[in-house]
C-alpha cells in the first residue's frame, strides 16, 4: 500500500499540476515560482514550500524502511511525507483559479491520493505485527 501510494505521489508530482493555455506546469514549477516571486508568505508557509522537493525522498525512506520491516521509522517517514503530499495536493485541487486561461489539471488529485494512501499505509505498519523470517525458522 505504501509503494503504491508513494509511485502516486511522486508521479503526481511531475504532471501537470496548473496549465496556461498549451504549456502545462508540475509542481515544481509552480512551486518554484511561488518561492522566487515572493507569494509565499514568510515562516512556516514559505519553508514548506521551498522543502517540496523532498516530498520524493520522504516516500522514498518510508517504503525502505517498511520493506526493511523498520515500523516507526517507516511510519515517521511516511506520516511527514503522505500527510505534506496529500495536504498540498489537496489545496492546489481545491484551488479555483481567477483567470479563466489557468486550469487545475489531475496530478494534484493523483498526489493527494498517494499521499493518502502513504498515511493509511504508515497505520497499517505500525498496527499489524508481521512475523519475521526470523521467528519462522525458530
Amino acid at each position: 500500500m505504501m509503494t503504491v501510494g508513494a509511485v502516486c505521489a511522486v508521479a503526481g508530482s511531475f504532471g501537470d499540476w496548473l496549465t496556461s493555455g498549451r504549456v502545462g506546469r508540475s509542481s515544481y514549477d509552480i512551486l518554484g515560482l511561488i518561492a522566487r516571486l515572493g507569494f509565499a508568505p514568510g515562516g512556516a508557509i514559505s519553508w514548506l514550500v521551498r522543502a517540496w522537493p523532498l516530498m520524493p525522498l520522504l516516500m522514498t525512506c518510508a517504503v525502505v524502511a517498511a520493506w526493511w520491516r523498520q515500523r516507526w521509522v517507516a511510519t515517521g517517514f511516511g506520516v511527514v511525507g503522505g500527510s505534506y503530499a496529500a495536504a498540498l495536493g489537496l489545496a492546489v485541487a481545491a484551488a479555483v483559479p481567477e483567470r479563466r486561461s489557468i486550469s487545475v489539471g489531475a496530478a494534484p488529485v493523483v498526489t493527494a491520493v498517494g499521499g493518502a494512501l502513504v498515511l493509511l499505509g504508515s497505520l497499517v505498519v505500525v498496527l499489524v505485527r508481521v512475523p519475521s523470517a526470523d521467528a519462522d525458522s525458530r
